[in-house]
């Protein structure tokens, strides 16, 4: 297993940030509701081997311009306080770390609720529905990372 303790991050407003070491999930957060709060969670999570994941937003079809607008707004909020505290990061498509977990559904509601499954299997939480793809990404994300090199 790995040195490194990984931060995951699903970036929406209703997303949450994960972190595991080795293999284990360690703690789930809520997104803060403001950009003060989301860099002091962030700060309190730092290690000298942190690695952090973050999941790369793209509009979507069916989803309306406000909520896109305020996804990506909360994304660069996510990347300028990254980038402040000088962490290592990766932007990942969701594809790419859920294609880790395997097959899933084309229906998004079916689709979160097999990554909500995944999660609590992996982990043996009561992981909740918001926080579902931030533990997944935190729980992929040593290989998300060897696939960097």
């Amino acid at each position: 297993m790995s040195d490194f303790t990984y931060i995951a991050i699903d970036p929406g407003k209703n997303g949450a940030v994960a972190v595991s070491r080795g293999g284990c999930l360690l703690t789930v957060d809520k997104t803060p509701g403001t950009l003060n709060d989301m860099r002091e969670l962030l700060q309190l999570k730092i290690s000298d081997t942190v690695r952090v994941v973050i999941e790369k937003v793209a509009s979507m079809p069916g989803n309306g311009s406000v909520s896109m607008f305020s996804f990506g707004q909360n994304f660069g909020q996510w990347q300028g306080i990254i980038a402040a505290l000088q962490l290592p990061c990766i932007e990942v498509p969701p594809k790419q770390w859920q294609k880790l977990i395997g097959a899933l559904p084309k229906d998004k509601k079916e689709r979160k609720n097999k990554i909500l499954d995944y999660t609590q299997k992996r982990t043996g939480a009561a992981i909740r529905l918001y926080a579902a793809d931030a533990v997944a990404m935190a729980l992929v994300a040593p290989q998300l990372w060897e696939g960097e090199k």
